[in-house]
């Protein structure tokens, strides 16, 4: 008997604290033991401390909180950690005049006739130029190609000097699926590229292999920083495909990744081959790396007109309501929609469509809807990413048809990207933006998703948190609400980072959840976050990530067992 107590005994174990499982038979407990990066019990002290040997390692959490490492279902990982390491960032909040600065510095530190990218900017500002908005950026630094992104990155801003290295004139056509900003008088570009008319310029600005690499590595990092032991790549490129397996092999990535394949984006010149997606697949899946998951655009974003509504913008110039026609700005026309989206789920692809608009989430919707009836119940989980605007018929949809409501980005309190909503749409519209109570009550599967970089100043999954169940701007930042009566209590919101992320991601038995078997994926938290207000949980700083039983993040400010 004590050589079988000797051989099971936990490799190490946590007592005295408060533990949120997150599983339903065992919601709370005094600790926990892992044995082989997996969760080998929880329970009280006591019981904890009768399994362990001389060999076990006891941490006494002293009161403290433990709880399942978080998720984020829609980020772009190497996105934002490119930006961090190789850009231009000034913030979301940052002034026309900041960004001008930023611009300028980088340009006195970058060799003439070199490339300058980042960001971000808003749509909002051009309104108020006396000029050209190349004109405006060429005072900034008139001798550089810059490339600047907008808050959504559906949008980029180019300086003249960047148009002539393009090779984008008058001449230039629009490119299907985008549309390059013109003067209505000559016809001449005015440094603005509309969706893909962006792939005219990103062909010249593409990372190379090592610094995707350090990009991955500063991600992962970053993510553990905050708590996160999990998240969806929201779209992948077959190179930073090849940066996650890299990473995944080499051990420096320490994180559960399902990435989304580029179908169609806004760098891809048409859709991806299916073929092509199944070499992926087959190609870069790893331990940690899971594949089986496909991305595919259905509109743009509100600021920038393009985003698909059931109902007009708001009137202003190159906006006509009277001749609004809703699927005028679908990227995929509904029949099509609906043949990939079948082909895909016959080929076991779970498929996530970008829909900002009403309109295009609607057409997600019917896709899906065609899908169930032509393969049945394949239990592929399709997903509507950002789920931002979605009709009140359409929210029973989502129980019926078996399909997810992707909550992102964080636009359901109050930030910089509110006024640029309210310009085309009108404040009772923005009212209406991430319904999650609404779509929690009509039975809906939610995930919570930071969409950093794009409008998101940071992936920090607090302050998402806090902004869901007040609906506020956490740090007083910007004055009222979104959506007041949308707000959703802290036991409600939970899962959407945890239990319902992982099953979003098919590891719902594997992640999300600390119970006997799964995998020792866990923070610690100095309380619990029952009891604390909006604004203290948006403060809150991790001191411990683990994940797989090992400790992947020690903050330089937590106290030592």
């Amino acid at each position: 008997m004590s050589q079988h107590i000797k051989e099971n005994s936990p490799d190490e174990i946590w007592i005295n604290g408060t533990v949120l499982t997150l599983d339903s038979e065992h919601p709370q407990a005094e600790g926990l033991s892992i044995l082989n990066g997996k969760v080998l019990q929880v329970g009280s002290s006591s019981e904890l401390l009768k399994s362990a040997s001389s060999q076990t390692i006891v941490h006494d959490l002293g009161g403290q909180f433990l709880m399942p490492g978080l998720i984020d279902t829609h980020a772009h990982g190497i996105w934002g950690a490119l930006r961090d390491k190789f850009e231009v960032y000034v913030g979301l909040s940052s002034s026309l005049e900041g960004l001008m600065l930023a611009v300028t510095d980088r340009a006195s530190k970058v060799p003439a006739n070199q490339w300058i990218s980042g960001g971000p900017w808003h749509m909002s500002w051009i309104d108020d130029f006396q000029k050209a908005p190349k004109e405006v950026l060429d005072l900034a630094a008139p001798h550089h190609f810059v490339a600047l992104k907008d808050v959504t990155y559906h949008t980029a801003w180019l300086n003249t000097a960047a148009l002539k290295a393009c090779g984008i004139d008058r001449n230039t056509p629009d490119p299907e699926g985008g549309r390059i900003g013109r003067d209505p008088l000559t016809g001449e570009p005015n440094g603005i590229l509309y969706e893909k008319a962006q792939n005219l310029v990103r062909r010249f600005i593409v990372p190379s292999q090592v610094q995707l690499e350090h990009a991955v590595k500063h991600m992962s990092g970053y993510f553990h920083s905050l708590g996160l032991t999990g998240f969806k790549e929201a779209m992948a490129s077959e190179a930073e495909l090849e940066a996650y397996y890299s990473a995944d092999k080499n051990g420096t990535l320490n994180l559960h990744v399902a990435v989304h394949m580029a179908l169609n984006s806004l760098t891809s010149e048409g859709m991806t081959p299916t073929d092509k997606l199944l070499e992926w697949r087959e190609q870069f899946a790893s331990e940690h790396v899971h594949t089986a998951f496909v991305k595919l655009f259905l509109d743009g974003v509100a600021p920038s007109l393009t985003a698909s509504f059931l109902e007009p913008y708001l009137p202003m110039p190159g906006c006509t309501p009277l001749a609004h026609n809703p699927d005028a700005l679908l990227a995929i026309a509904p029949k099509k929609l609906a043949e990939i989206v079948t082909e895909l789920d016959s080929l076991g692809l779970t498929v996530k469509m970008h829909a900002v608009g009403d309109r295009a989430a609607r057409a997600g919707l019917d896709a899906v809807q065609v899908v169930r009836k032509s393969n049945g119940q394949s239990g592929l989980r399709h997903e509507i990413g950002h789920t931002a605007f979605v009709h009140a018929d359409d929210h029973p949809r989502f129980k019926l048809l078996g399909m997810v409501a992707d909550m992102s980005p964080r636009l359901w309190f109050p930030n910089p990207v509110t006024p640029g909503q309210v310009k085309v749409l009108g404040p009772v519209r923005t009212q209406r933006c991430h319904q999650i109570k609404s779509l929690m009550l009509a039975g809906a599967e939610l995930t919570y998703g930071s969409d950093w970089p794009a409008a998101a100043a940071d992936a920090n999954p607090w302050v998402g948190l806090a902004g869901m169940i007040s609906r506020r701007n956490p740090f007083g930042l910007f004055p009222g609400f979104v959506g007041e009566e949308q707000a959703i209590g802290l036991e409600e919101a939970l899962p959407l980072f945890t239990t319902q992320a992982a099953r979003s991601m098919g590891l719902e038995n594997v992640t999300g959840r600390l119970k006997a078997g799964m995998s020792a994926d866990f923070i610690r938290l100095a309380k619990p976050l029952h009891g604390q207000s909006p604004e203290e949980i948006a403060k809150t700083k991790v001191l411990e990530t683990y994940f797989e039983g090992r400790c992947v993040y020690v903050s330089s400010s937590a106290p030592s067992f």
